[in-house]
């Protein structure tokens, strides 16, 4: 009797999901999502006040996680070419972002690790926010690059770091 009652809450819900357009799954979580279309592999480790995620992201595919805001700091996404770039003075890409809660905003900044060079040479990287592609950071082959920073304005997003892009937006 049991069974046959949550069946049909179960079922009521679907069609109402289904009818009104109602999602039945909660707001998806923020994420950022690292797009390798190098024709070698990149390594990834996420650090906010430590070291999170480490990732290996092999050529022509993409990896992602969800949004980490602490509240105290904001997070690095620290990108190397070989998988020990990171601890042995490896060039580093730095891809990082934050989360203002009372201003509603969304901050993020692209840059190289003083002194370790730069692995990414000759090639299009982009960094944006999902819902606003007109607030990308274009680090374009054979320009001077310098760290960019951008705000979001409208709440959370998702954020998108194209390595070694195949075009700009």
């Amino acid at each position: 009797m049991q069974l046959t009652s949550v069946l049909t809450t179960l079922t009521l819900l679907t069609l109402l999901s289904t009818t009104l357009g109602i999602p039945l799954t909660p707001r998806d979580v923020p994420k950022v999502t690292i797009k390798n279309h190098c024709q070698t592999t990149i390594y990834l480790t996420s650090i906010a006040r430590e070291r999170h995620n480490n990732a290996t992201i092999p050529a022509s595919s993409s990896y992602s996680e969800a949004l980490y805001y602490d509240g105290i700091t904001g997070t690095s996404l620290q990108i190397t070419t070989t998988p020990s770039g990171l601890d042995h003075g490896g060039p580093i890409l730095n891809a990082a972002y934050t989360f203002n809660k009372p201003a509603n905003s969304t901050y993020y900044s692209l840059s190289t690790v003083d002194g370790r060079g730069y692995a990414f040479e000759g090639q299009l990287v982009l960094f944006y926010a999902d819902r606003d592609t007109k607030g990308v950071i274009l680090w374009e082959p054979g320009k001077e690059r310098s760290t960019s920073t951008r705000a979001f304005l409208g709440g959370e997003t998702d954020l998108v770091l194209d390595v070694c892009a195949m075009r700009t937006l």
